[in-house]
């Protein structure tokens, strides 16, 4: 009986073990971005899903790809304009940047980041890459946004907490 415990035990470590190592991984926002990126191109290969005329694909994707840069330089510049260096992978923050794009959006980087991930599937033509856009968002929210929106509220407090109620997380 105790060795049947024993391997319960062992298999309950294992799986809590291999959950925080998943937990781990996705709360890196390449990596949300790069699964649902291979499951698209795959899935395109079994089922092709190009809809789109070329002239659409092309000028849509390029519109697209501009405004993506666009958004995204426009935080940066706001960033830099508060006395820091933009990293795609640190989370800490010396202070709360709410104005420009950080007025309208919570997450303009992130806008900017999907943008581009929609960019590449329309020159593609590869309509998977919408279709997976919603577990995207999900796995940004749940796994790399809400983790840093924790930071910061235990970092910031009431003043990150009145940002907050303030300014949507995506618009």
């Amino acid at each position: 009986m105790s060795k049947d415990k024993d391997i319960k035990r062992k298999k309950e470590q294992i799986k809590n073990k291999s959950g925080e190592v998943i937990s781990y991984y996705l709360r890196e926002p390449y990596v949300p971005f790069g699964i649902c990126i291979f499951l698209s191109l795959i899935m395109n290969v079994f089922i092709e899903l190009d809809v789109l005329p070329w002239f659409i694909s092309l000028y849509g994707g390029i519109a697209l790809l501009l405004l993506s840069l666009m958004v995204f330089r426009w935080a940066i510049k706001h960033i830099r304009l508060n006395g820091e260096e933009w990293s795609p992978l640190a989370m800490e923050t010396q202070s709360l940047i709410v104005f420009g794009p950080y007025h309208y959006s919570r997450n303009p980087i992130f806008i900017s980041a999907i943008m581009l991930y929609l960019t590449l599937f329309i020159f593609l033509n590869n309509m998977w890459g919408f279709i997976f856009l919603i577990p995207l968002v999900k796995l940004l929210n749940k796994n790399v946004i809400k983790p840093r929106e924790d930071m910061f509220l235990e970092e910031y407090g009431e003043t990150y907490e009145d940002y907050h109620n303030k300014t949507g997380r995506w618009l």
